[in-house]
Parts: structure tokens; C-alpha cells; sequence
């Protein structure tokens, strides 16, 4: 299957750094490799297809990991989202 037109239509609706993919997930602070990030992700269904969404934490991971500007101007705020979902969770238990 080729996921290019399905990741087109839901790149429309971001900007254009709002879509990213995990093309060497060693290299990005993750030690498991893609099994681990994919183990870890949810699956979300778009247009009748199941995406994986890797999990906050492996986004923080790899954002950490490039140091690129436009990860470093997220990082606080994908830190603070990943503090109060563990709250909530805790809270659910």
C-alpha cells in the first residue's frame, strides 16, 4: 500500500513541520530501534487506515537527540503535556 496520498490529505491540515517520521530511530536516542518505538505507539485510524503515533516519550527522546531550533522551541511544552498526562493517568488508577 502506499501511504503517500493518505499522508498528503493529513499533512494539509499541519504546518509544514507539524508531520514528522522516525527515519533512524537509533540515532535518535531510541535503543530498541523501530520495535520499540512501534511497540510503544498508538494506533490511530485516518481515512480508514491505521496510522502509528509514536509515543510522547519517544518524541521527546528524539527531539532531545536532534537539537535542531524548532525541536528545542518544543521541548517544554512536549515535556509539560507528558507531566500532566502521567497525572492524569495516575489519577485513573
Amino acid at each position: 500500500m502506499d501511504a503517500r496520498p493518505i499522508l498528503a490529505r493529513l499533512a494539509r491540515g499541519l504546518n509544514e513541520n507539524g508531520l514528522e517520521a522516525i527515519r533512524n530511530p537509533r540515532g535518535s536516542g531510541h535503543h530498541d530501534g523501530f520495535e520499540g518505538v512501534r511497540k510503544r505507539a498508538s494506533r490511530v485510524v485516518f481515512d480508514g487506515h491505521t496510522l502509528l503515533v509514536a509515543d510522547l516519550s519517544d518524541i521527546i527522546k528524539s527531539k532531545r537527540k536532534a537539537d535542531r531550533p524548532q525541536d528545542r522551541a518544543v521541548l517544554d511544552v512536549l515535556e509539560e503535556t507528558l507531566h500532566e498526562k502521567k497525572k492524569i493517568q495516575e489519577g485513573d488508577s
